[in-house]
């Protein structure tokens, strides 16, 4: 007589309490308003320069500071994370970017405006960090990977809508409502975190351990970095005595930062880690495709705008095709990751995604 026993069951996949779901959704709707703010395009800025009578070249500020802040506060917001828990961060980042959103069309002058524009950017860096940790924090094991899908579709989706919906508010409304538009959004995660995610013990010792050298010298050699990145071409590059400095100041502080990390117990940020091939070369990855992400999305809306004579909406509305395969596609991945080497899928994309850039090449004859 044969008996046979039957494999057990799996077991059963515990489902966050509608809590800690409201919590992430609230993270998943402050990292698209924050990254939706990244660049105000040419669009939103000829309103505001009629406004406050100020040039091309005295605006274009207007972007570099909330590029600039957002990058030079993200080493902030990740030591902050593990005093405050991610939590707060989230709170913090978000009562900060909707008041200053409010004030900032009361501005009295340009100069104003950009200091509102850096503490917007300054919030956005604190947001996004935290966003990822509350994420693996609130969400079980077997969910995270569907949830960080949704927050990977946020950060790529957003830049490419940015267009669109900034050329709708403009058509419909006037320049403050750039900013107006960020405070229900900015209110309703500040309230649904507020409800929904767990806050842990403030670590107060570990103020003592802060790395605050380190923290100071990457935090600043990225922003000279940035600063001369983003106002390179209008500066003219090399040719310009600002753009050198700015250049031999990020390097020489960059440099420091990693002689010093490297040395240091618990740096901020530790540079051991690129040495990990799964960490660098995801690393090297997601940066291909932000840079591509990123030029597609600023430089498509303006041909179509400045070449062929599109007005401001139409131009946002090529940017809806590529949104619907996102949409479909982004759980279906996560699904698929699970049961294929998700090396063979990175390399599919990243295939798909060069395709579609080649083809891209051929845009001045339409």
């Amino acid at each position: 007589m044969s008996t046979t026993t039957a494999a057990p069951a799996a077991p059963a996949v515990k489902l966050p309490d509608l809590r800690a779901l409201i919590g992430v959704g609230a993270v998943l709707l402050g990292t698209l308003t924050s990254l939706l703010n990244s660049r105000l395009t040419d669009i939103g800025l000829a309103d505001i320069r009629g406004a406050l009578g100020v040039g091309m070249d005295e605006a274009s500020w207007l972007t570099t500071a909330y590029v600039v802040a957002e990058v030079a506060a993200i080493p902030s917001a990740v030591w902050l994370r593990s005093i405050l828990s991610p939590a707060r961060g989230v709170l913090i980042g978000s009562l900060i970017f909707t008041v200053a959103s409010f004030l900032a069309p009361f501005s009295p002058n340009l100069q104003v405006l950009i200091a509102f524009q850096a503490i917007r950017g300054l919030s956005a860096g604190i947001l996004m960090p935290m966003a990822y940790a509350v994420v693996m924090r609130h969400m079980p094991q077997p969910l995270r990977l569907y949830a960080l899908s949704f927050y990977a579709l946020v950060s790529s989706l957003t830049p490419a809508l940015a267009a669109s919906i900034e050329g709708w508010i403009m058509v419909h409304f006037s320049w403050e409502y750039l900013f107006w538009i960020n405070v229900i959004p900015g209110s309703l995660t500040l309230l649904a975190g507020a409800y929904g995610l767990a806050n842990d013990p403030i670590k107060f010792l570990r103020f003592r351990r802060h790395d605050g050298f380190g923290l100071l010298a990457l935090s600043l050699g990225l922003a000279a970095l940035v600063t001369a990145l983003d106002q390179g071409n209008r500066l003219d590059w090399l040719g310009s005595g600002l753009i050198n400095g700015l250049l031999a100041s990020a390097a020489f502080l960059l440099v420091i930062y990693l002689v010093h990390a490297l040395r240091h117990r618990d740096p901020v940020v530790s540079p051991r880690l690129l040495a990990r091939d799964n960490i660098g070369l995801s690393l090297l990855v997601m940066f291909v495709m932000r840079i591509g992400l990123m030029s597609s999305a600023y430089l498509i809306p303006q041909y179509l705008i400045r070449v062929q004579g599109f007005r401001a909406l139409e131009s946002g509305t090529v940017f809806w095709v590529s949104a619907l395969p996102q949409l479909v596609l982004t759980p279906f991945v996560a699904w698929l990751v699970y049961r294929l080497d998700p090396r063979n899928l990175v390399a599919f994309g990243l295939l798909v995604f060069a395709a579609g850039t080649l083809m891209l090449t051929d845009l001045t004859h339409l």
